[in-house]
């Protein structure tokens, strides 16, 4: 019988907000999202939101492993070879990595590659410097896409009832993807370059790890960048990081240029 990941540990645990409106829930949670971070922030505990049934064989085939992890110390122990791992798996290593498995695999040409890095710098063009001219704050803003809530197939794909917010003991919010490991599934990278890539992103941008999904990733940035510079680096990562939601560089910059949430998706 798998064991709760949760349960193996003992986390505190708080339900997910879920009322049936699946457009104000999601606009709820990231509101109870950010007052758990509030007031959690100085002794050591980090909220994430995560599936109920997440279970040790989730967690196993998640990391690779053919061992079972259905005790504390067996899933402590696997926990801390994983943040290990990521010391070997620096952000230059999981870029790299990402580019040449899964980007340049396809290509045919020296010319191709090119066009593909090209992609990856602003264009030089009055419309897209003007998109920072009134850069600012986003004020409305949920854990998923509003887009995609209001979506009217989205309650076939989200429903916070089957969600809820851990508490876990950690130095740094980005140890979350080592308890609740993401990635290993289809062109999906393995979890220690995606704990690689959030430690990066928090260390550079301060993001957060706010929702682990069975196929998607929600960060969460208290400061949204407006910076143009800041943009475009950021843009940068997340186009070679996710180039299905990020897949063209002016998009990309409208789509985080002062939004609190950024998502990560692999199908």
């Amino acid at each position: 019988m798998y064991q709760n990941l949760v349960d193996i540990m003992g986390f505190e645990t708080i339900p997910a907000i879920c009322t049936g409106d699946l457009k104000d829930d999601n606009v709820n949670n990231a509101r109870l999202y950010r007052e758990l971070l509030d007031k959690y922030r100085n002794n050591g505990l980090h909220p994430v939101l995560i599936h109920k049934n997440m279970d040790s064989e989730d967690y196993r085939i998640r990391v690779g492993n053919s061992n079972v992890f259905d005790t504390k110390e067996a899933y402590q122990r696997n926990v801390e070879d994983i943040l290990r791992e990521t010391n070997y798996s620096c952000f230059d290593v999981w870029y790299g990595r990402l580019i040449y498995d899964y980007v340049l695999d396809c290509y045919k040409s020296k010319e191709e590659v090119q066009e593909y890095f090209d992609m990856l710098n602003p264009p030089a063009s009055e419309g897209y410097n003007s998109i920072f001219a009134t850069a600012n704050e986003k004020d409305n803003y949920g854990v998923f896409d509003c887009d995609e809530v209001t979506w009217k197939g989205a309650k076939l794909f989200f429903d916070f009832n089957k969600y809820e917010f851990v508490l876990f003991p950690a130095q740094n919010n980005w140890e979350a993807l080592a308890w609740f490991p993401f990635g290993r599934f289809n062109a999906c990278p393995a979890p220690q370059y995606h704990v690689a890539f959030a430690k990066e992103l928090s260390q550079r941008y301060r993001a957060r790890i706010m929702y682990i999904g069975i196929n998607r990733l929600t960060y969460y940035l208290e400061k949204p960048l407006v910076d143009k510079a800041a943009v475009e680096e950021a843009v940068k990562l997340l186009m070679v990081a996710d180039g299905d939601v990020y897949p063209r560089f002016t998009e990309t910059a409208l789509d985080i240029i002062g939004t609190h949430t950024w998502q990560l998706w692999w199908d």
